[in-house]
């Protein structure tokens, strides 16, 4: 072996850019930038991500809210058809709408 190949890695050394620590530390650099940029657009895309899950949970709880609401509406509704049927619903409707009454029962007319 001659003198330039023992003493090869004192020559690259002294030419920043060929290999030498100068040239793996802007290498690590870069690879440092790649990092930190992959980092950001990744936060950004679960970000975005994160705020249409947000959403979409509200209007979900609306949803049911809404069914909730709606459940409650129906129940009364079975119940009133349930009275249609019924002596006490004609009784009913017989007093408030068509003004009848029993020939027991005394009335009051207010003037």
């Amino acid at each position: 072996m001659g003198y330039e190949a023992e003493h090869e890695s004192e020559y690259i050394d002294e030419y920043p850019g060929h290999g030498g620590t100068a040239g793996r530390r802007v290498g690590a650099f870069f690879v440092a930038l790649v990092l930190i940029g992959l980092v950001c657009v990744l936060f950004v895309f679960f970000r975005y991500q994160y705020g249409i899950l947000v959403s979409v949970e509200h209007d979900i709880t609306a949803v049911r809210r809404d069914i909730e609401e709606q459940n409650e509406i129906t129940q009364t509704l079975m119940h009133e058809k349930a009275m249609h049927g019924s002596a006490e619903y004609y009784e009913k409707i017989a007093r408030d709408r068509l003004n009848l009454v029993y020939k027991n029962d005394i009335v009051f007319r207010i003037r």
